[in-house]
């Protein structure tokens, strides 16, 4: 007996589906797709956090311009006016004066000239330079001298000797100035010599001039370093007062008033590399602190289409 639903005896069905190769072509390509999807995302990730750490770091530099202009000092516990140290009858520095502990500043020869920003590598440390008010020093020595040798001349520096209260003249130590801030670059990028992949260490001084009050840029291509030829953990310096018994040189040899001299009015260029090595776009963005830099302008970052980028960077 037939029936319809049923195929004949030794009539085989005609099925259709796929074959062992069809379905592993299409693993393949999906495969594929899947690593190109994946491979496109990581790659945009990555450039978007190159751009956001430039950008980032640009902004940063940019702002302290502005903490320049509107400086407020930020006593700290204890803090002596300028070095606590006494001035002679022809206003030249003497010895550590102990009667001058925690004098308030607004109330001394004191003055809040600007910032140092030391640069290496992926951080950069800004301390507040201090220094005693030019209407205190002699105008043979300000004549004709330039902002960084006034600052000089007028003992800026970022650091400070404190008295103790109450405690001899010899009882003293060594502090920041001011403020102290650490910023750190996002995703691990840093700053980089221009040309090479070595890492950045340069101090920028951005300080308010003593005679006129217009902001100044100086650079120096190094920071200030410890006996062991490393830079100076600032961070440590706060948490650890050091002896100044030895009276005014000591402190100031430890601090950017040293260092005057070295700093010049030029412009610095720095590359921004990505972290890991990684290049964006197979090239790093140029930064510039242009000569003569009087306000956040000063700041340019190339843009990354521009030829000097790729001869430079």
């Amino acid at each position: 007996m037939y029936n319809k639903g049923m195929t004949k005896m030794g009539e085989q069905k005609n099925q259709k589906g796929f074959t062992i190769v069809e379905v592993m072509l299409v693993l393949a390509l999906t495969g594929l797709l899947f690593i190109g999807l994946i491979g496109g995302f990581s790659g945009s990730l990555a450039r978007q956090r190159y751009k956001d750490s430039t950008n980032d770091v640009v902004s940063q530099l940019r702002s302290y311009y502005s903490l320049v202009s509107d400086t407020q000092v930020q006593p700290r516990s204890n803090s002596s006016a300028c070095y606590g140290l006494s001035l002679d009858a022809s206003g030249a520095i003497g010895g550590i004066d102990a009667s001058r502990y925690n004098v308030n500043r607004g109330r001394s020869n004191c003055v809040v000239y600007g910032i140092a920003a030391s640069i290496n590598g992926g951080t950069i440390e800004v301390t507040q330079i201090l220094g005693k008010d030019i209407h205190y020093v002699d105008n043979s020595v300000t004549t004709g001298a330039s902002d960084i040798q006034l600052l000089k001349e007028l003992q800026g520096n970022n650091l400070v000797a404190v008295t103790t209260a109450g405690g001899p003249a010899s009882s003293c130590s060594i502090t920041l100035a001011g403020e102290h801030t650490k910023y750190t670059m996002k995703w691990g990028s840093a700053l980089k010599k221009d040309g090479t992949h070595d890492d950045l260490t340069a101090t920028v001084l951005i300080f308010r001039s003593p005679r006129n009050g217009g902001i100044r840029t100086y650079v120096w291509e190094d920071v200030v370093r410890d006996a062991q030829g490393d830079p100076v953990d600032y961070s440590a310096l706060a948490g650890q007062n050091l002896s100044c018994t030895s009276g005014a040189s000591q402190f100031r040899d430890q601090g950017i008033n040293k260092y005057l001299d070295n700093f010049q009015e030029k412009e610095l260029r720095m590359c921004v590399e990505a972290g890991d090595g990684m290049l964006y776009d197979g090239h790093r963005r140029l930064v510039r602190i242009l000569q003569y830099g009087h306000s956040s302008s000063a700041i340019e970052l190339v843009d990354a289409d521009q030829t000097i980028i790729k001869d430079k960077c």
